[in-house]
């Protein structure tokens, strides 16, 4: 007979417990975000243009051109700039700012070691092999100098420190080493009073480590991915608890950026040039982009940096698909 006390309390508990899941569910996840003009923008990635067979430059004067979008997303790769040590090449860096600051175009700076695109971590060749108290090193003195060339640019308005530095499993990435990264956090600080950025991944973290880490908090929206494990996979999570994660640790929704959007496939294991189109369309095809941008307005945060705007072009210039280049110029009309 105790036993059976036992079982039903437990049951009881159960069914209460799963009752307030569904109240909550209902009653906040359900609700929308309050309206909120979001500010929209898009990454680009000279690296990124030149993998799809692009002109770097052409693709990135469309983008500011015909387009028109008003802030974009730029990298500071450190085995670009730095390819040799201590000889610095700002050129192509140069010109995608200064073309940017030429059309009042404000442009959130990624500085460090691990920036967008795969894989990940960009060391030169030269500082790749190198003891980590070496690497660090030169990172350090890398960053000094990024910032110190770049923190009087205008259209420079905000750095981003590393790329989700706290997403350890996924990049060719040394270890996370924190005092590190609060020492590079320190040094940009003490170099320039613009904000910093610090990202995270949205579906796989609950942003405990990130959200107050630095000055301004970005996650990452990715709707459809895949790994060699379980092929294609859908997150079924609802914009809400994007905003719930964002309140839980602090911060105003319309304060955080989705620093990328998912506006183009996540191509099995291969470059995208080397996928069919019937292939990238499992993952990012029209309906899905325009889901995507319907489901970053209801998170109800305030900046928004679409993630593939050289795919759009090349798909519009080479695929005869401009129906992506086309949508997305809608939300950067006046």
């Amino acid at each position: 007979m105790e036993s059976r006390k036992v079982n039903m309390s437990t049951i009881l508990i159960i069914i209460a417990a799963f009752l307030l899941a569904l109240v909550f569910w209902l009653f906040y996840l359900g609700r929308p975000a309050p309206i909120i003009d979001q500010v929209y923008g898009v990454s680009f990635s000279s690296k990124q243009a030149r993998a799809l067979q692009l002109n770097s430059e052409e693709a990135y004067l469309a983008i500011l051109d015909d387009l028109e979008v008003k802030s974009v997303r730029l990298a500071a790769y450190w085995d670009i700039i730095e390819t040799s040590p201590g000889q610095f090449d700002f050129s192509e860096l140069d010109w995608q700012i200064d073309e940017a600051g030429r059309r009042n175009v404000t442009a959130l700076l990624a500085v460090g070691r691990k920036l967008p695109r795969w894989p990940e971590c960009f060391m030169p060749d030269w500082a790749r092999d190198l003891a980590p108290p070496q690497q660090n090193k030169h990172l350090l003195q890398m960053l000094r100098v990024v910032i110190e060339r770049y923190r009087h640019r205008e259209a420079v308005v905000a750095w981003q420190l590393e790329n989700e530095p706290f997403v350890g499993w996924f990049g060719q990435c040394p270890k996370l080493d924190r005092t590190l990264l609060q020492e590079e956090l320190n040094l940009v600080r003490s170099l320039s009073p613009k904000p910093v950025v610090i990202t995270d991944s949205g579906e796989l973290s609950t942003w405990r480590r990130t959200a107050r880490f630095a000055d301004r908090f970005g996650t990452t929206m990715y709707r459809v991915t895949w790994n060699p494990y379980y092929g294609y996979g859908f997150y079924p999570l609802p914009a809400s608890l994007y905003r719930l994660k964002a309140r839980l640790w602090g911060l105003n929704p319309s304060d955080v950026s989705i620093t990328e959007l998912q506006a183009e496939p996540w191509p099995p294991g291969k470059p995208l040039v080397e996928v069919s189109l019937d292939e990238q369309f499992r993952s990012m095809d029209f309906d899905r982009f325009q889901k995507n941008i319907t489901f970053a307005r209801a998170t109800g945060f305030g900046e928004v940096y679409l993630w593939g705007a050289e795919w759009w072009y090349w798909m519009k210039t080479t695929q005869n698909h401009p129906e992506f280049w086309e949508e997305a110029k809608k939300l950067f009309e006046p």
